[in-house]
């Protein structure tokens, strides 16, 4: 096992495909060591994670966690944050790795736990500079504004959270002062959408030197029908074959994982004319079963 390094899941609430996600997420990290890797999946539902009991360790959400960590804006990205920054205080002299539910690991992590290693922050990607698209309203509302020391210029790139790795002798300043930066944006902002995302890109970019690891992971967060349809296929099959886990480890290596994009966009006029051909041409009759009276 890779010493003093916490790889980290988070998930809560009733969506099963989160779940489900990240059981697949899991699996595929397994498949480079059973026992190599200290993972962590913060939740308040244990019970979906049992059959990975020989592999994990799971620390639980509590109800009154989930309620309060949204903060003043009831902003629900903020507990990722939160729940974050509890595990680093739970072991604050281990290094932490967070993948999104919706990831796959292409290869072994052990290029971002290095860089981790190292004193580095890891993301997945670099999305550029929020000023790129001068109508983006997290530029038009917060730019040339400071928060917590850190202004938003020309320059403040928006990093994808897919992957967020810190080194445990900065990840305990950066998750607080990420916070305060993400409640502070929240006053400013009509619509909050990721800016959880936007707070912990500028304040790693301000305290450490950033690498990205959409090379070592794939992150599907645009194409996430396609992935669950898939991932249930296959959880499915595993049933029914009452897999062991080692059994679905196995499996994976016939998963062709770069033949299934990770970004798809529907062409408008394309969705338009559908549209109105349900409309016109419902596509479903529906009968229902009538009992006997």
């Amino acid at each position: 096992m890779v010493n003093g390094v916490i790889i980290c899941y988070v998930a809560y609430g009733a969506r099963v495909d989160i779940y489900q996600q990240i059981y697949f997420s899991i699996l595929s990290l397994l498949t480079f060591g059973h026992h190599s890797y200290n993972i962590r999946v913060v939740t308040d539902r244990p019970e979906y994670f049992k059959r990975l009991a020989k592999y994990i360790s799971v620390t639980v959400l509590t109800e009154s966690e989930i309620t309060s960590w949204p903060g003043l804006h009831d902003y629900h990205f903020r507990i990722k944050l939160k729940a974050l920054e509890k595990v680093v205080d739970s072991d604050p002299n281990s290094d932490v790795i967070f993948f999104d539910s919706d990831t796959f690991h292409y290869s072994a992590p052990d290029t971002i736990i290095s860089q981790v290693k190292n004193g580095c922050a890891v993301f997945h990607c670099n999305e550029g500079p929020i000023s790129r698209n001068r109508y983006d309203p997290f530029w038009l509302q917060l730019k040339n504004k400071t928060f917590s020391g850190i202004t938003i210029s020309k320059q403040t790139c928006m990093f994808n959270s897919g992957v967020i790795g810190l080194p445990a002798s900065h990840a305990s300043d950066v998750l607080r002062k990420a916070i305060i930066v993400c409640d502070q944006m929240c006053d400013e902002l009509k619509e909050k959408g990721v800016v959880e995302q936007l707070a912990i890109s500028v304040t790693a970019a301000i305290e450490l030197e950033c690498h990205f690891a959409d090379k070592q992971v794939l992150h599907y967060w645009g194409n996430k029908e396609q992935w669950n349809r898939i991932i249930e296929s296959y959880m499915k099959d595993a049933f029914l074959k009452d897999y062991s886990i080692s059994d679905e480890i196995s499996a994976l290596a016939n998963f062709n994982s770069i033949e299934i994009p990770i970004y798809t966009r529907k062409q408008m006029n394309n969705q338009r004319l559908k549209s109105w051909a349900d409309r016109m041409f419902p596509r479903v009759k529906e009968k229902y079963f009538l009992p006997p009276r």
